[in-house]
This record gives structure tokens, sequence and C-alpha cells, in this order.
């Protein structure tokens, strides 16, 4: 069976290139949600981001050590949709994917520079649950399980 692919699904990629700040890293496995650095560079959203810029589009990259040496491609429509992993060790992490999360809002969590999809918060509410796959297995991050949900940003967290 395939590896999962996550990143953008569908919807309109609307969106302006930002330069990203010194190091962050960005992975294939991931879904790259990004946040301003209070300098107007993006870095990788997670657990205590207030806000998203977008989602930028990248492969495995690890920026310039430069801030803004590096500039990516930032989707910022809220309606565009975007396939997530998502954290589910049964122990941390206890929400797997079900129907009843739909139009729900979730948290973000970085591990070991992997963005998943936080289902058992809903503290920051960085996107919207719009589908998803429930896990078969369980898997301590950041090992990836084989479950994923499919999310929108959160509108009122877009930088304007």
């Amino acid at each position: 069976m395939g590896e999962l692919r996550f990143g953008y699904v569908r919807g309109s990629r609307n969106g302006y290139p930002v330069p990203i700040g010194a190091s962050e890293v960005f992975k294939t496995k991931s879904c790259n949600f990004v946040t301003n650095d209070g300098s107007g560079r993006a870095e990788v959203a997670g657990a205590a981001s207030t806000d998203l810029m977008g989602a930028v589009e990248s492969g495995d990259l690890t920026a310039s050590s430069t801030e803004g040496g590096t500039e990516l491609y930032c989707i910022n429509n809220p309606n565009a949709v975007f396939k997530a992993p998502i954290a589910y060790d049964n122990s941390s992490y206890t929400q797997n994917y079900a129907s009843s999360l739909l139009n729900t809002f979730v948290d973000l969590v970085v591990n070991t520079n992997l963005q998943f999809v936080d289902l058992s918060v809903s503290t920051r509410d960085h996107l919207k649950v719009v589908g998803g796959k429930a896990a078969t297995n369980t898997a301590t991050l950041p090992a990836f399980n084989n479950g994923y949900v499919l999310v929108q940003m959160n509108p009122a967290l877009l930088d304007d």
C-alpha cells in the first residue's frame, strides 16, 4: 500500500509568496501550516500559535539560515482543503477521527519537525475538520498511523 500524501487537496490556491524564517524545517509528510514570526516571516505553526498565515507548498526543505532567505508560496484561502496526519497514540493523543468531529475546530501540534492535527485539543482552533479516515492503528509521535483528517483553516485566525 502506498504512503499517504499530505497537503493541498482542493479549492482555490489563492495566496502569495512569503519569506520564511531562518532554518525552518518543512516535511512532505506534514501539512505545512505557518504562522507569522512577528517580523513578517513564516514559521511552522504549532500548539502555541495564535494565528495562521496559511499553508506553504514545499517538499522536504530546510530553509536558508538567513532570515527571509527562502521564499515559498503560501495558500491563504480559508475554503481550501488539506489532508493532514492525525496525532493519535491512545495515551497523550486519545482522539481518533470520527464523523462526530465534522465541523469542529482542532489544534496543530509539532513533534520532531512533523506537524500533526491534534484531535484531542481545541484550545487555539487552528483548523476545521471537514472529513477524514479513522486510524486503525496507534503510533507514538513522531511515527505515523494510517488515519488522516481533511481540514480547512479557521478564517478567524488568518492574517489579513
